[in-house]
């Protein structure tokens, strides 16, 4: 990298995360490719979106950028630096986590106060620590009359208010938010997503935005990468890839969205009767055996991830 390129906030080069999965009592273990070979890189102040199926390896690439699991290969870099060269307690400062379920992400035996409080306290950050939680519960919109509630007393909308609260405690400047709308009523989802978008804008923070939802990402994003069975299949601008997909699972994903109009109908998206296999062998595209359009080189050589005009895509017709 040149002395005078701009540093990335996140970057992935070729990560890797395999699991070894029993088969049987007696049978041979297998590994399971949850992460293959991803390419990613984030910019500062920048919001991609990672969609996909459950079970394509979303959460598993968060969790290696929070540093809760450790690649078997590939390098993560944080702001320039290579992940496993920080500490827990270092990089919890610069990458915070928001989780899809408010009310299990926090503590039911402690107060609002307590738990936004709790970091600076294991940070030893403790002067003025209360103001500094009522100034950050302002921040997100939270009543600073229900500081000594608990988790318990707060709708859902209330408590993911309060866990962006305590992400933003320690004054991160990345922010991993895995399907953190997706427990909420669909009215709540869009005040969430305003306030994410709002918080972006004025602390200048950039995110991860993991979901399966098309049309959430298409509202937040700047751009959208598509995974498949670990594996970046379409990346690009959210613009470029929500109205343009080359890849056939992104036109499959966007072809499952509902209608907003009643009367037309369950979508039909265009997919193979097989299903997703993640424990597949072979070296031909992992989507071949759901694919419409396979077709002889799709199940003999895997695509590679080529620049096609403002896409990337993994896959041979595009």
């Amino acid at each position: 990298m040149k002395d005078d390129a701009p540093v990335s906030a996140l970057e992935l080069d070729q990560v890797s995360l395999t699991f070894q999965v029993s088969r049987g009592l007696f049978a041979r273990s297998e590994p399971l490719h949850a992460v293959a070979g991803v390419d990613l890189t984030v910019a500062k102040g920048e919001t991609v979106g990672l969609v996909g199926e459950s079970g394509c390896g979303k959460s598993t690439l968060a969790r290696i950028l929070l540093g809760i699991l450790k690649p078997s290969a590939g390098r993560v870099l944080v702001e320039g630096a290579p992940i496993d060269t920080i500490s827990q307690k270092m990089l919890a400062r610069v990458v915070q986590p928001v989780f899809q379920d408010p009310y299990s992400s926090l503590n039911p035996a402690r107060t609002v106060g307590s738990i936004i409080e709790h970091p600076l306290r294991i940070h030893g950050i403790a002067n003025d620590a209360r103001k500094k939680v009522v100034r950050y519960l302002d921040l997100v919109g939270f009543p600073a009359r229900l500081v000594d509630a608990y988790p318990a007393e707060l709708s859902g909308g209330q408590r993911q208010r309060v866990a962006i609260a305590r992400a933003l405690i320690l004054d991160p400047s990345i922010l991993i938010c895995d399907e953190p709308t997706s427990a909420l009523d669909v009215s709540v989802q869009a005040q969430i997503l305003n306030l994410l978008m709002q918080l972006r804008r004025e602390l200048g923070l950039t995110m991860l935005f993991i979901s399966h939802n098309l049309a959430v990402v298409e509202h937040i994003a700047d751009r959208v990468a598509v995974m498949y069975l670990g594996r970046i299949v379409e990346e690009g601008s959210a613009q470029a890839v929500l109205n343009d997909p080359r890849h056939p699972y992104t036109r499959a994903l966007l072809s499952s969205i509902l209608p907003p109009k009643p009367g037309r109908g369950i979508p039909v998206p265009e997919l193979g009767n097989a299903s997703a296999n993640p424990l597949r062998t072979g070296n031909g595209c992992a989507f071949a055996p759901r694919c419409p359009k396979v077709f002889e080189q799709c199940l003999a050589n895997e695509p590679a991830l080529s620049a096609i005009c403002q896409h990337k895509t993994r896959c041979h017709l595009a």
